[in-house]
């Protein structure tokens, strides 16, 4: 977890990393408010840092912005982690209009003002060309959930039922309360309040009524439902169906399913390979990997109840480092099914390329990793058969090359345009 929470702002294409008021740029800044104020932002930082529980940080952050007297010290701090927390639920245009309110606010007020600033241009329309849709966070998120409370139910297990409803209206609530009056909204309503339902019937232990309301209302198969949920250039759907099949598998307790799902999952983390440099993708797919095999040993052993628990942290972490798991990449679909995962690794050099040439302050050289993409094209293409997949890769390679000259000649510009066509 430590290792996702250093990566929470490339992991996301969010912010810069969290400002705590005990900074050197605070010390000279008036002394702190009254003890339960300043309190109350350090547990909601906990709980979005620490625990993973970005909902109830932004219920956090929220109430601490109604307080009538918070300074303005503070009031900046809690904006600028209302919008980081924003950000890493895939909101970016509320996560820019709260970091505009620092700027507007608080243009004096350093290091928030500075770091809106930069969160701002990092998360613009025009530097985010992605076309993300921040309702993909919490849906990926709902549907975890929702197969999780499948299996509870199935399994008569009713406290392990009432904690994850609880969890899963409380991820619905918070769609809602980002969603405009529309359709979409009196939908997400309507199952909140069904869920409620569920809840209550659960408190009264009248599990076979929860079933009936469960099963009935369609709300087994409508929250964990995928459709339409990702276009078709994004690999992440791949990822997503495996992970789902995996939980399935997984309340069903059946472990040779859950081995053949790992298994892709498995390949395509190890595939990211130990020469890249740090990027998103990378760290994302060594994780997930990780977390697969984790699970399914527990359950190897028999430890069912422990790994159906661990598989809910795993998926809270999951969530947590990628999002929306957005791996679109243009024209990948193009290729065939079994080199995708090779080419999403060798593409964590180009994100590692234009994370750096995105940093006001890069610790590396943007260089090198679009050197390692350009000699993974060259060891992949002579094991690709299919010549319109091997014309594609060389214009992949052509591409790079432009980009590296572009670099090498110190016209960074230009070999972002070049790049950001290949971006996740």
């Amino acid at each position: 977890m430590s290792a996702v929470l250093a990566l929470h702002a490339l992991l996301c294409g969010a912010l810069p990393g969290p400002v705590l008021v005990h900074t050197e740029a605070a010390t000279n800044a008036p002394a702190l408010p009254a003890l339960p104020v300043a309190i109350r932002l350090e547990e909601s930082i906990w709980r979005d840092e620490i625990l993973g529980d970005v909902n109830g940080a932004l219920r956090g952050y929220r109430a601490l912005l109604q307080t009538e007297t918070l300074p303005d010290r503070l009031k900046a701090e809690t904006l600028y982690q209302l919008a980081f927390a924003l950000a890493l639920k895939g909101n970016p245009d509320k996560a820019v209009e709260t970091l505009i309110q620092v700027v507007d606010g608080f243009p004096g007020l350093e290091p928030f003002a500075l770091y809106a600033s930069q969160g701002i241009r990092i998360l613009s329309p025009d530097a985010v060309k992605r076309g993300r849709q921040w309702q993909h966070d919490e849906v990926v998120r709902i549907g975890d959930l929702a197969i999780a409370l499948d299996g509870a139910l199935s399994r008569t297990e009713t406290q392990d039922a009432i904690g994850i409803l609880a969890e899963l209206q409380d991820s619905i609530e918070v769609l809602v309360s980002q969603l405009a009056d529309g359709p979409e909204r009196t939908l997400w309503d309507s199952r909140s309040r069904k869920l409620a339902e569920a809840r209550r019937l659960l408190a009264d232990a009248r599990m076979s009524e929860v079933r009936g309301l469960w099963n009935g209302a369609d709300l087994s198969g409508s929250l964990s439902r995928r459709d339409g949920l990702f276009d078709a250039e994004d690999f992440s759907a791949w990822i997503v169906g495996r992970r789902d099949a995996f939980a399935r598998a997984l309340q069903r307790g059946d472990v040779p399913g859950m081995g053949t799902e790992a298994e892709p999952l498995r390949r395509f983390g190890n595939r990211m390979g130990d020469r890249v440099e740090d990027s998103s993708a990378r760290q994302y797919a060594r994780l997930l990997a990780d977390a697969m095999t984790l699970v399914e040993t527990l359950a190897r052993q028999g430890r069912f109840a422990e790994a159906r628990a661990q598989l809910r942290r795993t998926d809270r972490a999951l969530d947590r480092a990628y999002g929306a798991y957005r791996l679109q990449v243009p024209g990948l679909t193009t290729f065939p099914e079994d080199l995708r995962p090779e080419l999403v690794r060798l593409l964590t050099g180009v994100e590692a390329t234009l994370e750096r040439l995105d940093d006001p302050k890069p610790e590396a050289p943007a260089a090198p990793s679009l050197a390692w993409s350009i000699d993974q094209i060259q060891i992949l293409l002579p094991s690709v058969t299919d010549l319109p997949s091997r014309q594609r890769l060389a214009q992949w390679r052509a591409d790079f090359e432009a980009a590296r000259s572009a670099l090498d000649a110190g016209q960074s510009e230009r070999a972002r345009k070049i790049l950001q066509t290949y971006e996740f």
